[in-house]
This record gives C-alpha cells, sequence and structure tokens, in this order.
C-alpha cells in the first residue's frame, strides 16, 4: 500500500477521519525532525497533512485533516 511506502519504518495506525478511512502517523520521519502526519487514500488521491513541530499534536492534524476532507470530498 502507498501509505506504508512512504512511511516506511513509522508507525502506521489506521482509523477514519470524518465518516472516512484514514491513517495517523505519530511521529513522521519524513521530515528532518519528528513531525504528526495523517493520510488519507482516496483514489487517485493521495493526501498527507501535517503541521510542524510546536504546531499541533496528532489530534490538530486529525481535526485539520478533517476539514480539509469535508472540503475537498463533500
Amino acid at each position: 500500500m502507498v501509505v506504508d511506502e512512504v512511511f516506511q519504518g513509522d508507525k502506521v495506525a489506521e482509523g477514519t477521519i470524518g465518516l472516512r478511512p484514514g491513517f495517523f502517523i505519530q511521529c513522521s520521519h519524513l521530515w528532518p525532525s519528528c513531525h504528526p502526519a495523517v493520510a488519507v487514500v482516496r483514489e487517485p488521491y493521495f493526501l498527507v497533512i501535517s503541521v510542524e513541530p510546536g504546531q499541533g499534536d496528532l489530534t490538530a492534524v486529525r481535526a485539520l485533516a478533517t476539514s480539509v476532507m469535508g472540503l475537498l470530498f463533500p
């Protein structure tokens, strides 16, 4: 799956974002420092939302992702 390929080595947990399935990454190492991230796969799209360290935790990222999903995929 694309999420596993992108977030290799990071702990990926499945969950929901709004009413859609999503993936939660508590500490992504894609960036120089640890960032919380949320990933959503909705063919043909792959959406990743993250915030800078100190700008919010996984709960904040999940809320942001829920809002973005509502705008993109009503």
